[in-house]
């Protein structure tokens, strides 16, 4: 078909590898390693609460974070030969908005109850707002075959870890443990497991803290990839591949929320594509897809992991006391808040034990944790990303940012956790830029 090698890397997807710019190289290589955990934790004293170590107040220098920070140098080098108050000039409204937050946090820090802790999380925070920002300005200019391709690989690699991790039901060690993931087994305790019949099953873990920011990855990774692969393309079958297994390691997370969204995603896809185009192929392998999990759940035991729910579960029981210990705390801080990580709830008890956990829901965390004068810029935040979100056309980011909102209203690991926090600032700055 091709005359020779040459003529054939200029095509497709090939022809973006070679002009990849050494700054938006280590921007794709953040994507890609947002997933792991490989970083160096410190524990000082303001990271112990009675004597137990407490890992959201871990100071913790991860890969990612060292990428993000020769992304910034290289951005202000870049900043400085253009001319800084040339730069300054041109995006006077951001820099204003940049000096309001930066006096907001200084606030912040001084009125919080710990210091320490409040000052790592105004570090963590600053690291969000440029990456989103990065991600604001620079998305357009990369080719989305490479964001795809990147988060393609990245799906793959979880997935076959997640359905190892679950057929072993422990942890595979080795060079995985440098990429985050912890040595467990069902017996660990903490571990997630699910009671399926009377019988404990280990959820999947993959690299991540917890099943449900796996689930949470794979969620809205792959349903941006389902809405942008060209399934005709010469990479169509390294996306099928993604969305095949990432679903089989979405249903070992046991994440019922993710699951049912998942679901969503798919019958949505069927029916936009059934509609504009009742003869495209990639629809039939989405109902296939649909067909298969529908039948996974009808002749196997994870359909019980639906069924078996109940308001009065351990997990609803526990987001409930939280919540009203989160208002609790709020109330003797509603201006300015406890702090930047500052809020955990040791007052919450289950039986003999103190749960040391944030508040799940990350509007109501963020509230505790900034007042009033915080959540009302982080709701207008999601006001501007609402209105953004309203004006594109890409069906994918309106799912998305809705799959924010509902996770963001029972989980909190977008704002407390290294791989929710990037993958929240990314898709914010992709919302924030589609505006068509």
């Amino acid at each position: 078909m091709y005359q020779n090698q040459l003529v054939k890397a200029k095509t497709g997807f090939f022809s973006s590898v070679p002009k990849i710019k050494l700054e938006d190289f280590i921007f794709l290589l953040i994507l890609f390693l947002l997933p792991t955990q490989f970083g160096r934790h410190f524990w000082p004293d303001f990271s112990y609460i009675s004597g137990v170590r407490i890992d959201y107040l871990s100071p913790t220098i991860y890969i990612t974070d060292i990428l993000i920070l020769l992304l910034f140098i290289s951005v202000f080098i870049k900043s400085f030969k253009n001319s800084i108050l040339k730069v300054i000039k041109k995006n006077r409204t951001l820099v204003n908005h940049l000096i309001l937050i930066t006096l907001f946090i200084i606030l912040n820090i001084l009125f919080s109850k710990n210091i320490l802790p409040s000052l790592y999380g105004a570090i963590k925070l600053s690291e969000c707002i440029f990456f989103a920002l990065y991600t604001f300005f620079k998305i357009r200019k990369i080719k989305q075959d490479l964001i795809l391709f990147v988060f393609s690989s990245g799906v793959i690699f979880q997935s076959l870890l997640s359905i190892a991790q679950y057929i072993k039901q422990g942890s595979l060690g080795g060079m995985f443990y440098f990429l985050g993931e912890r040595t467990f087994n069902g017996q660990t305790p903490g571990i997630a497991n699910v009671s399926l019949n009377g019988e404990l099953i280990l959820r999947s873990y993959g690299t991540f803290s917890h099943p449900n920011v796996l689930a949470g990855f794979l969620l809205l990774i792959m349903t941006f990839i389902l809405f942008n692969s060209d399934f005709k393309k010469i990479m169509s079958s390294l996306y099928i591949c993604a969305i095949i297994l990432g679903t089989v390691a979405l249903l070992f997370t046991f994440s019922r929320i993710a699951i049912l969204l998942w679901l969503f995603s798919i019958l949505f896809f069927v029916f936009s594509k059934v509609r504009t185009s009742p003869k495209y192929k990639a629809s039939l392998v989405a109902l296939l897809t649909l067909s298969v999990i529908t039948s996974f759940f009808l002749y196997s035991p994870f359909y019980l992991r639906f069924i078996q729910t109940s308001f009065f579960e351990d997990a609803l029981i526990l987001r409930e006391k939280l919540i009203f210990a989160g208002f609790e705390q709020f109330l003797k801080n509603p201006i300015l808040g406890v702090g930047l990580n500052n809020y955990f709830s040791a007052i919450v008890a289950s039986g003999n034990v103190f749960i040391l956990q944030p508040v799940h829901n990350i509007f109501l965390l963020t509230l505790i944790q900034t007042g009033v004068v915080g959540f009302c810029y982080f709701m207008w935040i999601f006001y501007k990303a609402l209105a953004a979100v309203v004006k594109t056309k890409c069906i994918y980011l309106k799912l998305i940012f809705f799959y924010i909102i509902l996770i963001g209203l029972f989980d909190h690991y977008f704002i407390t956790l290294q791989q929710g926090q990037l993958l929240f600032s990314y898709f914010m700055g992709v919302i924030l830029s589609k505006h068509d």
